[in-house]
């Protein structure tokens, strides 16, 4: 059982990652500032070597594709 939970976490995180940096709607730019993060953002790239990581962002992110993911194992196993 916990090992089913560790693979769901794993699987959240990356969610974050693949929505963030693969879709669109995980990224949105306005005038110098790069806002990467779906639902909330979490990563924050300014014009040159700036950064800002939001911690909040990240986890709400993980707790939102975590419980999207046991929502469909759920569906899915009802199915089967």
């Amino acid at each position: 059982m916990n090992n089913n939970k560790n693979g769901i976490l794993i699987t959240s995180f990356l969610l974050v990652l693949f929505f963030s940096f693969y879709f669109d709607i995980g990224h949105r730019t306005e005038g110098e500032y790069h806002y990467y993060g779906f639902p909330a953002d979490w990563l924050v790239l300014f014009e040159g070597d700036l950064r800002s990581f939001k911690l909040l962002g990240i986890l709400f992110n993980s707790v939102f594709f975590y419980f999207i993911t046991l929502l469909i194992i759920k569906i899915f196993k009802k199915v089967l």
